[in-house]
């Protein structure tokens, strides 16, 4: 397949600047991509480049990701990034989306979803769930107290990429860690993302708040596929099972060699699914 190239926008969104790539020329329909906390738009590079030959393909930096501004009042909840990308695809006069999210990224698709039927053609879950284990819980705030501010090089930024990633192919964490961070002016790298995003945004997933993720995830009718990595502890079998049920028009499939972050862990079976299910 051949490598497409992207350009680097911005749009102003709920009074913030944001910022996201773009594949192929405007059209009414667009491939949107959402990706996870932590993470950026930059994070779908290989998987665009080689699908956005036909369709318009859109990656967006979420507020406090990547190259997008950050939100001085703190409002980073799921709502929050619902609505900007409720106003992106309405700014874009975009008719017709398919989404697609990982991780954080794919519980604002089904919040979309679930609130715009009319505009869904269809969704892609990419190892997420209404809920997930504690255990879980307990290793990302690992995770986060191991989260340096600056590191010298970007080895050490890959270094803990891949702690929290150790399937993913090296190259793609040395590309990522590129585009997650920016040079200081002593030299050292910091982190895009703000800091505030983590504090506020990262609330445990209580009986209530796991509750309403699966009445949400009642009301999308287009039709789903569930992307979930075999290896993955984020997204359990039993959960995706139950998804599975709840959701009449979904359809599961587990990623052999994958963990959490599918699409970079097995790039070549996450472009096939996908491929398939969209039909591009």
């Amino acid at each position: 397949m051949g490598q497409e190239s992207h350009q680097d926008k911005f749009i102003t969104i709920n009074g913030l600047r944001l910022h996201y790539l773009e594949w192929g020329k405007p059209a009414k329909e667009a491939i949107i991509l959402l990706h996870g906390f932590n993470n950026c738009a930059a994070t779908w590079l290989p998987f665009a480049n080689k699908i956005a030959s036909n369709p318009y393909v859109l990656a967006l930096d979420f507020r406090g990701h990547g190259d997008s501004q950050w939100s001085e009042e703190k409002r980073y909840k799921n709502e929050h990034l619902a609505g900007d990308l409720t106003a992106f695809i309405e700014t874009l006069h975009l008719e017709q989306v398919s989404l697609i999210g990982h991780s954080m990224g794919g519980n604002v698709a089904l919040k979309y979803a679930a609130a715009h039927p009319e505009k869904v053609s269809c969704l892609v879950v990419v190892d997420i769930g209404p809920e997930m284990s504690r255990r879980v819980e307990a290793r990302s705030a690992r995770m986060r107290a191991a989260k340096k501010d600056t590191y010298p090089t970007l080895d050490g930024v890959v270094a803990y990429l891949e702690a929290a990633d150790p399937y993913a192919p090296r190259d793609l964490l040395g590309q990522e860690a590129a585009h997650l961070t920016r040079k200081l002016p002593d030299g050292r790298f910091t982190w895009k993302q703000h800091q505030m995003f983590i504090e506020l945004g990262t609330k445990k997933t209580g009986p209530a708040s796991s509750e309403e993720k699966w009445q949400m995830l009642r009301q999308v009718s287009c039709p789903v596929l569930i992307l979930r990595g075999q290896e993955s502890d984020i997204l359990n079998e039993e959960v995706a099972l139950r998804m599975l049920a709840e959701m009449p028009n979904a359809r599961l499939v587990n990623i052999e060699g994958a963990g959490h972050y599918v699409h970079r862990d097995n790039p070549a079976r996450f472009e096939k699914e996908v491929r398939r299910f969209l039909g591009v």
